[in-house]
């Protein structure tokens, strides 16, 4: 759990990085952008901030990766 919107991002960055990191790089370049997306970066975290879940899907072949983070209701 992060106990703010930056803090939740930067746990949410690191988890894109490792399905990234296991994704052939076809189907890693969508997450690669992502990690670049500094105006996407924003987003989510104007989401979190405004108390919504803010969502990222990768997939390949054989699976779908679902990456989600949501307020808690705890801001410190």
């Amino acid at each position: 759990m992060a106990r703010s919107p930056r803090l939740a991002l930067r746990w949410f960055t690191r988890r894109v990085r490792d399905v990234t990191d296991q994704l052939d790089p076809h189907y890693a370049a969508p997450g690669r952008h992502w990690l670049t997306d500094h105006t996407e970066h924003e987003r989510a975290r104007t989401s979190l901030a405004e108390g919504e879940m803010y969502t990222l899907t990768l997939h390949d072949d054989t699976a779908r990766y679902v990456l989600s983070a949501r307020p808690t209701g705890t801001t410190l």
